[in-house]
C-alpha cells in the first residue's frame, strides 16, 4: 500500500478518523477529528491529504468549506446538493467552481475548488455491474460472442464525457466517477471491466474524438486542472438544507438536525469534558508540571 501511495496510483483523501456530518458537530470535535487523522497518515504513511472527500454528506456548511482550507486542502469533492440548485449549475456548466466561504467576513482568503457530481457518488449510466448490482451488463470485448458489445460501451462512454464537460466546463480534462455503496467487493472484476473500456476506447472512439481514457485519482485531476487555467465561477452561500425532489414531491434532509436529542446531549457533555480536560492538562503541561491525569 505504501508503495501505491508513493507512486500516485492510490490516493487517500480527506484523511479524518471518520467523515464528519456538516450541521450538528461543533468545531472543536470536527477539527479533532481531522487532526487524529491526519496525525496517524502522517506516521503511517507521510503523507498529508490534499482533497476534502465528502461525497455522502446531507449538505454543505460554509464552516466546514472554511475549514478544509485551513486544513490545507486544494478542492472539495462532494455530490448531494438541493437538486433544483444542481440543475441550475448543470444548465450554466457551473457545476466546478470556487467556494468562498464567509466571505463577508473573509473575502477571498478561505477559497476553494469544488467539483459537485451530477449524479450523486454512483457509476455512469449504463455501467452499473457488479456482483451485487447487475442492472446493467458487463463489457464483453471478445467480437465471436453474441453479447459483443465493446463499441456501444465506449460510446457510452464518450457521451457521459462530453456530458460532463459541459456541465463542469472543463476544456480538456474530465472526471467520471466509477463506483458505489459497497462497490469493488470484487475488485479483480472491476479493474478488469475498467481496463477493458479504457484499453477498447484507445482503439475505437479515442482517436476518432481525440480523447485519452486513464485511471486517475482526485488530486492528479485538480492538478490537471490548474494547467488548463480557467476562471471558475464562484460561489458565496450555504448549502444547506439539502433537498430531493422525487416526482412531485420535495423531500428536505433536514430531521437528523434535531433527531435523537438524548444522543446529541451525551456526545455535546463528554465533547466539553474531553476539550476542557485537554485545555487544562495542556495549560499544565507548559506551567512546567504533569500532563497526566494520575499524578
Amino acid at each position: 500500500m505504501k508503495g501505491l501511495i508513493k507512486n500516485g496510483q492510490l490516493e487517500i483523501t480527506q484523511g479524518g478518523w471518520s467523515a464528519t456530518d456538516e450541521a450538528c458537530p461543533n468545531y472543536e470535535d470536527m477539527i479533532l477529528n481531522m487532526r487524529v487523522g491526519h496525525d496517524w497518515l502522517e506516521r503511517e504513511f507521510g503523507i498529508r491529504p490534499r482533497v476534502g472527500w465528502m461525497l455522502d454528506a446531507f449538505g454543505h456548511s460554509e464552516n466546514n468549506a472554511a475549514q478544509f482550507h485551513d486544513f490545507g486542502f486544494e478542492a472539495l469533492f462532494f455530490s448531494r446538493m438541493d437538486d433544483r440548485l444542481r440543475s441550475q449549475l448543470m444548465q450554466k456548466g457551473e457545476m466546478n467552481f470556487v467556494w468562498e466561504p464567509f466571505s463577508k467576513h473573509f473575502g477571498e482568503e478561505k477559497q476553494i475548488l469544488v467539483h459537485a457530481s451530477t449524479y450523486d457518488y454512483l457509476y455512469p449510466r449504463g455501467f452499473r455491474q457488479e456482483e451485487r448490482a447487475t442492472e446493467d451488463d458487463p463489457v464483453i470485448d471478445d467480437k465471436e460472442l453474441s453479447t459483443y458489445n465493446l463499441d456501444r460501451k465506449c460510446k457510452l462512454l464518450v457521451n457521459e464525457v462530453f456530458a460532463q464537460s459541459r456541465y463542469h466546463n472543463a476544456a480538456e480534462n474530465v472526471a467520471i466517477l466509477w463506483g458505489d455503496d459497497f462497490a469493488f467487493q470484487n475488485a479483480f472484476f472491476n479493474f478488469e471491466q475498467i481496463e477493458l473500456l479504457i484499453d477498447g476506447c484507445a482503439k475505437t472512439v479515442g482517436k476518432e474524438y481525440n480523447l485519452e481514457f486513464r485511471c486517475s485519482t482526485p488530486g492528479e485531476y485538480i492538478d490537471a486542472l490548474k494547467t488548463e487555467d480557467k476562471s471558475w465561477p464562484v460561489y458565496k452561500a450555504d448549502l444547506f438544507p439539502y433537498e430531493s425532489i422525487a416526482g412531485q414531491r420535495y423531500h428536505f434532509w433536514s430531521g437528523y438536525y434535531t433527531s435523537r436529542p438524548n444522543w446529541k446531549l451525551k456526545i455535546k457533555q463528554y465533547s466539553d469534558l474531553y476539550h476542557s480536560t485537554a485545555k487544562f492538562l495542556s495549560r499544565n503541561f507548559i506551567a512546567g508540571g504533569n500532563s497526566s491525569l494520575t499524578e
